[in-house]
């Protein structure tokens, strides 16, 4: 690295080093042996219990696994020698009372756990501990331990710990950080129901829910028999009873609409046109007892918000969504914290099983950094509170998100600790991942979660570029971090650049959506878009965003559209259009209609001018236009987002017509649809109105206004 990168780096990271002030503890790391680790030659890895084969079982594995982290070979061993080693008791313990537990006393540590499945977890963290505390242990490859030498025993503060992105998608991580994915531990996830009759043409009627008499295809007759035994076929033959393999869990969940079954049955049940809950929890007690080892959940959400009137049995419980809860350090006030809490009490009383779905992500934008570690912990710790059961947190899925490693590492472990500190948490994963770059990487990430705290930013989940820059991003400090990590990056060893070369491509990203939205306009975006294009080597590097996000589609768009190729001749360009209000007053000029960029068609946050008026009446300054020409109005048409282009568009100077355009027929999907109007000469007094009529949706979304002279 040249004498002047490397002034740059280590000046942004000056810049950037905080003193943090969440007021955390981290879990303590004594009590080390007498002397530490070097006093001893050995480490003897044994079971506690000889006699016990699982004891064996797990003593054997973590010594295999020892084996391939240690650099000398012969510091390990099986055998019990009477001085000179420090040893390792491994004890399987149904009865603990607790999730694991970890004794260091003189020259020995006993590691405790209740099941295999927690043992698992415990050797790896164990294994990752000695990594930080012994030179001759290796764990380059292990997340760092938040397991200390002397816990005691300790319960983690969530029974169920989910989390849904990109870093935890591979089955091995999944166990060994003992976290769930709805991929392998769910039968059936979301509105799936669909999936027990192989297809739809297997459905039978009566399976289907009964509303205004007729049978419907887009809801559920909970009541059904036909119903029952489709599920019961689908458990027995995908996953048996659960008593010869891993139970499962299974969502039993209505269509995701206000629809109510009112058969005889269901009626008979208690379900009421708006409450579906009495019929959908009757299923899932007969399932309960049917399938005894296995767990049973419908949600708290459109006609099964309300609890059922009686307790639920033991494996039958509840999932509720965070969605309605803002993600801000202020969790606990305002009305929707009041709501929730007290939807949470009411399931309370009939099942203990309250598994919340909550959320990590801008859905909207996953490659734009997204600082949300320190308000989740605060809701974390609200959930404790509350006593939640579990957690699922639902990321990116398979498709990559800008920090998600660092991000699904700390809320693991926060799923087990809420009160883990999570600057030093972010620290040590960069410093263990991120050997050239750590620093850079903890000092820049930890500044963005300062700016949320300080700013008591609320961090949308559905958000544009304007929404990070207004919580939390700095145009001046991102441009610099930028720069100082592609230096860096071409100095990292192979592994960690292959990490930083993903991170960087998906910062390209934000780089474009800064210059999109004019943000930083200074910058050139050809060079950006095509180091945005190298996704294309990368796996699970399809999207950007959750929905209609393909990044294919989001770099034509940039090719395609960029700017105004005719800004200079356009007699509208940078002046004031304002909209006309119901009490004949003019609102202040709207700049994203005469800027010069153009919206995408698959993007509503950037340009885009939104209205749910049936009617949008826009007013333009006397004077721009005196002769006959051609105004070109760009509308978004968007059906999934319940955008529609207009029906009509109108233009007036005073009384006088000066054009019209009619809609011949609307797009299927995504699009921009151009309305050109063709327009007589305007005078030079008198201001100039635009009627818009809208058309099959409530809302529209407008961008660029146009207006060219003569034949141009």
């Amino acid at each position: 690295m040249s004498m002047r990168n490397s002034f740059l780096v280590s000046k942004f990271v000056r810049l950037l080093c905080l003193t943090v002030v969440w007021g955390c503890s981290v879990t303590t790391y004594g009590c080390h042996p007498a002397g530490g680790f070097g006093l001893y030659k050995e480490f003897a890895i044994l079971p506690l219990q000889e006699e016990q084969k699982v004891d064996s079982k797990w003593a054997s594995y973590l010594w295999r696994q020892s084996a391939r982290r240690v650099t000398d070979k012969n510091s390990l061993t099986e055998v019990e020698k009477p001085d000179g080693q420090f040893r390792v008791y491994v004890h399987i313990d149904p009865s603990l009372h607790a999730d694991y537990a970890v004794r260091t006393e003189g020259g020995k540590t006993i590691l405790t756990a209740p099941t295999e499945e927690n043992m698992l977890w415990l050797v790896y963290q164990w294994i990752a501990r000695m990594a930080e505390e012994d030179d001759r242990w290796q764990a380059n490859d292990l997340e760092p331990a938040i397991i200390g030498l002397n816990d005691g025993a300790r319960s983690f503060d969530f029974a169920y710990r989910s989390i849904y992105s990109p870093s935890m998608a591979n089955p091995d991580m999944q166990a060994i950080t003992a976290n769930r994915h709805v991929d392998y531990h769910w039968g059936l996830w979301g509105h799936n129901l669909r999936k027990v009759f192989g297809s739809d043409e297997n459905i039978p009627e009566t399976a289907r829910a009964l509303v205004a008499g007729k049978r419907i295809p887009t809801q559920w007759c909970f009541s059904s028999d036909a119903l029952y035994k489709a599920i019961e076929s689908y458990i027995l033959e995908n996953y048996g009873d659960g008593t010869k393999a891993a139970p499962s869990l299974f969502a039993i969940l209505p269509d995701d609409n206000h629809e109510v079954c009112q058969c005889g049955f269901c009626q008979k049940a208690g379900n009421t046109s708006a409450n579906a809950t009495p019929a959908v929890t009757s299923l899932l007690r007969r399932l309960a007892v049917r399938f005894p080892v296995h767990s049973f959940y419908t949600s708290a959400y459109a006609t099964t918000v309300t609890p059922p009137a009686t307790s639920l049995p033991e494996n039958v419980g509840v999932i509720l969504s965070a969605i309605d809860l803002p993600l801000s350090f202020v969790t606990t006030q305002g009305k929707a914290y009041q709501d929730w809490t007290n939807l949470v009490s009411r399931w309370q009383k009939v099942t203990h099983r309250i598994l919340v779905w909550d959320y990590m992500r801008n859905f909207d934008d996953y490659l734009t950094p997204y600082p949300c570690l320190g308000s989740i912990q605060n809701r974390l710790r609200t959930y404790k509170r509350l006593g939640i059961w579990g957690v699922f947190f639902n990321g990116s899925g398979d498709d990559y998100s800008t920090f998600d490693d660092v991000q699904s590492f700390v809320l693991s472990s926060l799923l087990k600790n809420t009160e883990l500190d999570v600057p030093q948490l972010v620290k040590r994963f960069f410093h263990r991942f991120y050997p050239q770059s750590g620093d850079l990487l903890a000092a820049y990430y930890l500044s963005l979660e300062d700016q949320v705290r300080n700013r008591r930013a609320t961090l949308e989940w559905y958000g544009g570029i304007s929404d990070a820059v207004n919580a939390y991003l700095s145009v001046g400090d991102f441009q610099q971090f930028y720069t100082a990590l592609d230096h860096l990056s071409k100095t990292a060893g192979e592994e960690e650049r292959r990490r930083l070369n993903q991170l960087l491509t998906a910062l390209n990203f934000t780089q474009l959506e800064l210059i999109r939205s004019g943000k930083n306009a200074s910058l050139q975006a050809s060079e950006f878009l095509d180091l945005l294009k190298g996704y294309k080597s990368f796996p699970n590097w399809s999207r950007y965003k959750e929905a209609n996000g393909l990044l294919d589609e989001y770099v034509a768009e940039w090719q395609r559209i960029r700017f105004h190729a005719t800004q200079k001749r356009n007699k509208l360009s940078g002046q004031a259009v304002s909209v006309l209000a119901s009490d004949g007053n003019r609102t202040s000029p709207v700049p994203a209609w005469t800027d010069g960029y153009y919206g995408f068609p698959h993007d509503y946050h950037l340009h885009w001018v939104i209205t749910s008026q049936k009617e949008w009446q826009l007013v333009i300054p006397k004077g721009q236009s005196q002769r006959s020409g051609r105004m070109v109005l760009s509308f978004l048409h968007a059906p999934a987002w319940k955008i529609g282009s207009p029906s009509e568009v109108k233009v007036f100077q005073g009384e006088k017509l000066l054009g019209s355009w009619k809609a011949s027929s609307a797009p299927d999907d995504f699009s921009i649809v151009k309305a050109v109007v063709n327009t007589k000469a305007a005078g030079s007094q008198g201001d100039i109105k635009i009627i818009i009529t809208s058309g099959h949706f409530k809302k529209m979304a407008c961008d660029e206004i146009e207006w060219y002279e003569g034949n141009e």
